[in-house]
């Protein structure tokens, strides 16, 4: 049987039109005043997390392969001014400057909604054309320019199976995810931002990319009709997880690759953020069990970009 996303997901819901034709944001849109307002109630102790992972590790950075791999120089510093290549500013003042090189996608990062499509169209049925040479429509910059402000609630699925980490190709179902939240006495929400720990990054740190990218197949959510379904009902606007694909790349059900992405991002408008770092938060929230929080970040404002490095916040 030929791998066609068109026929398998031929029923799933779309969220197309919804808010326009000219709509660029798509789920995001769910996200009202009235729900950032309730999203700040969910702050009690004022403790914030970084989620973004760090770049130019020593031990390399969790990336695609095909990813441009981060680089940093440094184009000015204390030797440039002792060889007179460039003279201090009145009174002496002397700075340093770096330029960087990275992939968009190379580290935590949001996706723009442009950044994935089938049958020739992306969301709301705008024209995969429009991806040639940089995105004119569905870029990052609408994402960027709206930002993403919400209640967050984080699903340890690893921590609930007992495991450092889940194993490369472990399927999470929609059972795992209602089972953590109820291990983790946390009530999951209409319109909250999905967060899923899986705890894999762990094998890139500690066994190197090599290892990492042997059989690599990442373990997370395939596509499942209720799956989807439930994501809908709930109107989820921004879906996150520790791993580079979030999801399955080589599916446990079907040979459709990454059919995730083609159902909640192409089909529902559903953000992606992928690449977090969930560790130092999980282990804060396991401690005083509290798994939810104020989930702020925003992209940069690159025009054409089908993604934005990003280092998100939460506040519980």
């Amino acid at each position: 049987m030929t791998a066609d996303l068109k026929k398998l997901l031929n029923e799933s819901p779309k969220n197309w039109r919804q808010w326009g034709q000219n709509d660029e944001i798509g789920a995001l849109n769910y996200l009202k005043n009235d729900d950032i307002l309730n999203a700040i109630q969910s702050i009690k102790y004022g403790k914030t997390f970084t989620l973004g992972l760090e770049m130019g590790c020593k031990k390399g950075d969790p990336a695609y392969p095909s990813s441009a791999e981060f680089s940093k120089f440094t184009v000015q510093d204390k030797s440039t001014y002792d060889v007179e290549k460039i003279t201090s500013s009145k009174g002496g003042l002397q700075f340093t400057e770096e330029v960087i090189l990275t992939s968009t996608h190379g580290t935590t990062h949001c996706d723009a909604l442009g950044h994935t499509w089938f049958d020739d169209k992306m969301y709301n049925g705008y024209s995969s054309k429009l991806s040639i040479n940089g995105l004119d429509k569905l870029s990052i910059k609408p994402i960027a320019e709206k930002g993403i402000v919400g209640r967050a609630v984080l699903l340890d699925i690893a921590r609930y199976k007992n495991l450092d980490y889940l194993p490369m190709g472990y399927h999470i179902t929609l059972e795992d995810i209602l089972e953590t939240a109820k291990y983790q006495n946390t009530e999951i929400k209409q319109k909250d931002i999905i967060l899923i720990r899986t705890g894999i990054f762990k094998l890139f740190y500690e066994k190197g990319s090599s290892e990492y990218f042997k059989n690599f197949n990442e373990p997370g959510l395939t596509y499942e009709m209720n799956l989807v379904k439930w994501f809908d009902k709930m109107e989820i606007p921004v879906y996150g997880t520790d791993t580079i694909t979030n999801e399955q790349m080589i599916s446990s059900l079907h040979e459709e690759e990454l059919s995730l992405h083609a159902s909640l991002c192409r089909n529902l408008g559903i953000v992606f953020i992928e690449s977090l770092d969930l560790e130092e938060y999980s282990i804060d929230c396991e401690k005083d069990k509290k798994y939810d929080g104020l989930f702020i970040s925003s992209p940069l404002k690159i025009n054409g970009a089908s993604a934005s490095p990003i280092n998100p916040i939460i506040i519980k």
